[in-house]
């Protein structure tokens, strides 16, 4: 971390009748830090389903575990069709410094159905971060002594009764700051 210092000298004006007046010196500070920045590793990907007429969920968890809900149901076997997987991310900085990732709530996945019509959009909620560094303290990280860490973000995929087959895709805005 550097620090600049700079020097302002403030005058008063005249402190009572008589032209008498006083002075002072006051200093300013700022602080230059490594620039935070974070590439990405991974998409997060809730692999191939299969929708029958119950809505439901997949539930896919920044660790990577991945549960189904309602009428959702994973359209092959575990590693058959590409695995299932959080999005990664890549955070490097300042060594030694605490971060914090931003999500937003909610976004939506827009796609097209495998008979070329905009197909309805998906909701992608409840967005969940875990990093490497300190996984238990949900969006917080901590850069190692070098200035590296990584962070996994996981979500829920809603997904309407009777919705037809189609491809999604969505971005997830990251914000990564010093906390």
């Amino acid at each position: 971390m550097k620090r600049a210092v700079l020097l302002l000298a403030a005058t008063g004006s005249p402190a009572i009748a008589g032209g008498l007046s006083s002075s002072a010196i006051g200093t300013a500070q700022a602080e230059v830090a490594v620039p935070l920045v974070a590439t990405r590793e991974a998409d997060l990907d809730f692999g191939a389903i299969f929708a029958t007429t119950a809505p439901g969920t997949v539930i896919l968890g920044a660790d990577g575990t991945a549960s189904y809900t309602g009428g959702v149901r994973p359209a092959c076997v575990p590693g058959a069709c590409g695995p299932l997987h959080p999005a990664a991310f890549a955070v490097a900085g300042e060594g030694g410094r605490a971060y914090l990732v931003t999500l937003p709530t909610a976004i939506t996945a827009t796609g097209t159905t495998t008979a070329g019509s905009p197909a309805p959009p998906l909701a992608v909620a409840e967005l969940t971060v875990r990093t490497a560094s300190r996984p238990a303290a949900g969006p917080g990280g901590q850069l190692d002594a070098t200035g590296h860490d990584r962070f996994e973000v996981g979500g829920t995929l809603h997904v309407p009764a009777g919705i037809p087959a189609a491809g999604y895709r969505a971005i997830i805005p990251v914000m990564v700051t010093y906390g």
